[in-house]
């Protein structure tokens, strides 16, 4: 009895995994898809980073809610009344159409409306990662949490025109195509399996140091764009002490 219970939990935990690692390359594929239209060079996927994701998306699928968003990171929830299954390309695409935000615009990419969008199509990103759990939501819903992880991570403020580009997308084909699409894939039921939770906890110390590097860095960068942006105002202001300026 014993060994039928092991044989069978094995097969359960095998099982999950291959879910998993079909989800990953999905959602890995279907962002390749979307980057390519944007100069953006190929995301490798990242299984550190794939299991950070899950960690967090397993403490949003606790709590019911993402409390804190990281730079680098982006989130999707979807809640039934029955447990679904979300494709790589829903979660994709969900992130990607923002791009049709009517007040997006490429000549100003900096647009609090499409983080999702403008993180997925970042050019210097080439670290991927992505994880998903399952909780229960409101009035006896059952929500599916995803978190994307991105390094380096992009939104960075002063470098988003060099690294969102149009190229050949067309926003306006796009976004009138999107409105009748529609999602072919089955959706199957899957079992989440339970986690060590010294493993989670490694996990957690993981996380908490590379948010730590992350928001070091997305400092520094803000640094490098305040000095830069001092440097130009101190030029300028020699130039009209000069009497020598152009509107």
């Amino acid at each position: 009895m014993r060994l039928f219970a092991t044989l069978l939990f094995l097969i359960l935990v095998n099982g999950n995994s291959s879910k998993s690692i079909k989800f990953e390359r999905d959602v890995l594929d279907e962002h390749n898809k979307h980057r390519a239209s944007h100069n953006a060079q190929r995301l490798v996927l990242d299984k550190k980073l794939s299991r950070n994701a899950t960690l967090t998306a397993k403490q949003a699928a606790k709590s019911g809610t993402f409390d804190n968003i990281s730079p680098g990171q982006s989130v999707f929830v979807s809640c039934a009344t029955f447990k679904r299954e979300v494709t790589g390309k829903e979660v994709t695409d969900a992130w990607y159409s923002e791009v049709c935000n009517p007040d997006f615009d490429f000549k100003n990419p900096d647009n609090e409306k499409a983080r999702g969008f403008t993180q997925l199509v970042w050019k210097d990103t080439s670290r991927f990662g992505v994880g998903k759990a399952t909780g229960p939501g409101k009035d006896g819903e059952i929500c599916v949490y995803i978190v994307g992880v991105y390094r380096p991570p992009g939104n960075l403020v002063g470098f988003f025109e060099e690294n969102v580009e149009k190229a050949t997308f067309d926003k306006e084909k796009y976004c009138k195509d999107g409105e009748d699409d529609s999602d072919d894939d089955d959706d199957d039921t899957d079992d989440e399996e339970e986690e060590n939770e010294e493993g989670d906890s490694k996990i957690t110390e993981e996380n908490a140091k590379e948010d730590e590097a992350v928001q070091a860095a997305v400092k520094d960068k803000k640094g490098e764009v305040d000095k830069n942006s001092k440097q130009t105002n101190k030029r300028s202001s020699k130039k009209r002490k000069g009497g020598n300026f152009a509107a």
